[in-house]
């Protein structure tokens, strides 16, 4: 299919070789009987006006055709140029997702399989302290959590994620801020409840009396507020996992 262009230079063309000629080169017509003369002459003699204006409507329908393709154009070298400024980010948002993403989905997923214990009331009359069962479950929640939390806060210090973090969004900053502010308090509660309980050989030596002093030594707020933390740490996780897959639909990488 020829071009548009080609189609309406040879419409020009055709007008321009129908037209000049039968004006420039017919015979004229007589004046006193109007009779006679080029019939192609006389019709555009007659309807000059006519023709005029279809011309002018034309000429302006070639000027406004002109116009928007010189627009089209430009917003297709706009584009262009966009993309082409947007290549370094993009190629930062690349690098972010993979494989950061699907560590994080991983961590996530493990996090939220932990059985977190319930405080309940069945505390010790003596020393005021939860259940041998609640402090048995924290135990597990932090030897399960330990490893996960030190392997979430190597991967937010990589230098592919610290790069990428002036494309955060404001939502993801924050999440990912407070993830940070949470982790280290965690892992060391963690270590913590590691410590104490590693002190046996194993859970059932805090039944015994002896130990019931060491058992008094261990910090409360962190026995009880543990289960809290890693609640915390897997919410806003979650969080930066969705912003993380709205970054991807963004700069469109798939993931």
């Amino acid at each position: 299919m020829p071009h548009k262009s080609q189609i309406l230079k040879l419409v020009v063309v055709v007008a321009a070789a129908t037209i000049l000629p039968a004006v420039l080169f017919g015979e004229a017509r007589t004046v006193d009987g109007q009779a006679g003369g080029d019939p192609w002459r006389n019709f555009f003699l007659d309807f000059q006006t006519l023709v005029g204006g279809a011309l002018a409507v034309f000429a302006a329908w070639l000027t406004v055709d002109k116009m928007e393709s010189t627009d089209l154009r430009a917003q297709k070298r706009h584009e262009e140029l966009v993309q082409l400024s947007l290549r370094a980010d993009r190629l930062s948002i690349e690098r972010l997702l993979f494989p950061q993403l699907s560590e994080l989905r991983v961590i996530y997923k493990r996090l939220k399989q932990i059985e977190l214990p319930e405080l309940d009331n069945d505390f010790t009359v003596e020393n005021d302290f939860p259940s041998i069962n609640y402090y048995r479950a924290s135990y597990f929640a932090a030897f399960e959590a330990n490893p996960l939390v030190t392997e979430l806060e190597k991967l937010l210090a990589r230098p592919t994620w610290v790069s990428a973090e002036r494309l955060f969004t404001g939502q993801m900053s924050f999440h990912v801020q407070i993830l940070g502010e949470l982790l280290a308090p965690l892992q060391r509660h963690c270590e913590q409840t590691n410590k104490y309980s590693n002190d046996g050989s194993n859970l059932g030596i805090f039944v015994m009396d002896h130990l019931i002093e060491r058992w008094k030594e261990f910090d409360r707020a962190i026995l009880e507020g543990l289960p809290g933390d890693i609640r915390l740490v897997t919410r806003h996780l979650e969080k930066v996992i969705l912003e993380m897959d709205s970054l991807a639909r963004t700069y469109r990488v798939p993931t």
